[in-house]
């Protein structure tokens, strides 16, 4: 009889019971995440920060790496390499927007503004795809459609306005908007500065029971979004490649500002591609109407490339979930959120599944540091190293 009891004695150790600390932990939790639901809509523009920062996260750790570490240099590395990745963002992004998206957007203004004249060039110029046209598409499709391309320069125009009212809905008041603009700037350039200290500040800030699991929830966040940013940037980069490489092959002049625009959309998983679509087709009908359907043709041939197999490779791999998994993770965050859905849904699912698995090993009597190895994200990277 002795043999159980031992037994029974070890499994009631092994399991750790909630005691008074464990509850208030519990409490303080359920307390913090109560006052980010409250506050959810005005957290949206952070929530695009944070993708930010790990876009420029290994950007900044590359930079801090090439500077000298001797003499005063280890004081001024990080915020040198901050400064540097910053403003080298600022820099490349005013060099895209003056001389890649301007002439999209002045082709694209051009063509809303004399559609009539371009129209009437279309039917003087190609007379044989003018009357294919006609005959083959119903008068009220035809009407429809170009009341459509008239009105697109205002629905663009109405899409702007929209944005800047969701933000200021999301943060409660156009001043809050306002203060938005500069203070996310200002939080990419601050966590980027004190991301390398935030596992010691969370030893030093939190109680000494707490610090260990807190620890391993930013690993946790840390690890998952960062591979999940890299493998949105590698596809995007990938998309953008091969969409610029087609344009350039079957003769599109602005193949390079649209390779761009593909690259940029393609961030946005599933709804991207087509808003950068719909932004780069009216530039082909302003500039060469005569490659109009070999770009749709093209467009489509990239989406089904994307579809069936750079997503499941890339991004479904950087977050180890299944392709039928990927898309129903994506409608589930489309609906609950939006576009802001579609883009976290995975990370979210990830990081959501990762803290339940790690749980289960507290539970089971691991240390904070034991069970975050046992998680399969961090359990791979030790067999790949």
């Amino acid at each position: 009889m002795a043999a159980p009891e031992d037994s029974r004695t070890a499994t009631e150790e092994r399991v750790p019971r909630l005691g008074v600390r464990e509850v208030y932990a519990l409490v303080v939790v359920a307390g913090l995440l109560f006052i980010l639901y409250l506050a959810r809509g005005a957290l949206a523009p952070y929530l695009l920060a944070f993708l930010g920062v790990y876009i420029l996260l290994p950007v900044v750790n590359a930079v801090e790496r090439r500077l000298p570490d001797t003499g005063r240099w280890p004081r001024f590395r990080r915020p040198l390499a901050v400064l540097a990745a910053v403003a080298g963002t600022v820099v490349a992004l005013g060099i895209v927007l003056t001389i890649l998206i301007q002439p999209v957007v002045d082709q694209t203004v051009e063509l809303f503004d004399n559609f009539d004249s371009y129209w009437d060039t279309i039917n003087s110029e190609y007379p044989d795809a003018v009357d294919w046209y006609e005959d083959n598409v119903p008068e009220d499709v035809r009407s429809r459609l170009e009341t459509a391309v008239r009105n697109l320069g205002g629905q663009l125009v109405t899409g702007v306005a929209g944005l800047l009212t969701w933000l200021v809905g999301a943060t409660g008041s156009l001043i809050s908007a306002l203060l938005a603009f500069v203070s996310i700037p200002l939080f990419i350039v601050y966590y980027l500065l004190e991301e390398p200290k935030t596992i010691k500040n969370l030893r030093r800030e939190l109680p000494s029971r707490w610090a260990g699991d807190a620890i391993s929830i930013f690993r946790i966040i840390d690890k998952i979004m960062g591979s999940y940013t890299r493998g949105v940037m590698l596809m995007a980069l990938i998309v953008g490649c091969i969409t610029g490489f087609g344009y350039w092959v079957i003769g599109v002049d602005l193949w390079l500002p649209l390779a761009f625009i593909a690259f940029v959309g393609e961030i946005v998983p599933i709804i991207g591609p087509w808003i950068a679509f719909g932004i780069s087709f009216p530039v082909v009908l302003a500039t060469e109407p005569e490659l109009a359907i070999l770009a749709a043709g093209l467009f489509l041939i990239v989406q089904a490339l994307e579809g069936w197999f750079l997503a499941p490779k890339i991004e479904g791999r950087a977050v180890s979930f299944t392709s039928a998994s990927t898309l129903f993770l994506l409608a589930v965050g489309g609906a609950l959120a939006g576009a802001l859905g579609v883009v976290f849904a995975l990370p979210i699912a990830a990081i959501v599944r990762a803290l339940i698995v790690y749980g289960s090993h507290r539970l089971d009597g691991h240390s904070p540091d034991e069970a975050i190895l046992l998680l399969p994200v961090f359990h791979e990277e030790d067999e790949h190293a």
